[in-house]
Order: structure tokens, then sequence, then C-alpha cells
């Protein structure tokens, strides 16, 4: 009698475990597939921006060389001197 009653709970415990993992599992890919619907339109909106900068007119409107800083510009170099330095700066604006 006592090894009937000791197995019936021994393959309830696996029954459980099962059930348990078969919830986990179906959570997990409902959590993907409204996932995978809910970004679907971004990944439409990536893949035009994508093609988009693909374009010879987006590579010359977007040139990084086309932009500098001011300090790196000729016209400051050349008309740059001695106020430029931080301290020096401090200085001058009390004269």
């Amino acid at each position: 009698m006592e090894f009937n009653t000791t197995m019936r709970r021994h393959q309830h415990g696996k029954f459980a475990l099962v059930s348990e993992l078969f919830v986990i599992i179906s959570v997990l890919i409902e959590h993907g597939i409204h996932s995978l619907e809910k970004h679907r339109p971004k990944l439409k909106k990536w893949k035009a921006w994508e093609q988009e900068t693909n374009s010879l007119e987006y590579q010359f409107n977007n040139d990084p060389a086309r932009f500098r800083f001011a300090h790196q510009t000729s016209f400051v170099r050349q008309h740059s001197g001695f106020s430029t330095m931080p301290r020096s700066q401090m200085g001058c604006g009390f004269l």
C-alpha cells in the first residue's frame, strides 16, 4: 500500500512540473509573438530609413567632413591670439 501512495505522489510531482513548464513555455511564446507584432511598424520605418541613408543625396547632405567646429576654421585660427588662452580671457574681460 505504501508503494502505491509514494508512486502516486511522485507521478503527481512530475505532472505538476510538466504543467508548469508548459505554462512557462506558452507564456514565452505568446510574449515573443506580441513583441514581434508590436515592433513590426518600427522595423518597417527602420528599413525605410536605412534605404534612405544609402542614397548618394543623403550621404552628400550629411557628410561629416563638411561640418567643423568654430575653432577649427581658418578664420578663427588666424584671428585668435592672446585672448584664446583660458586664464587670459578672464583678465581681458575685466579690462
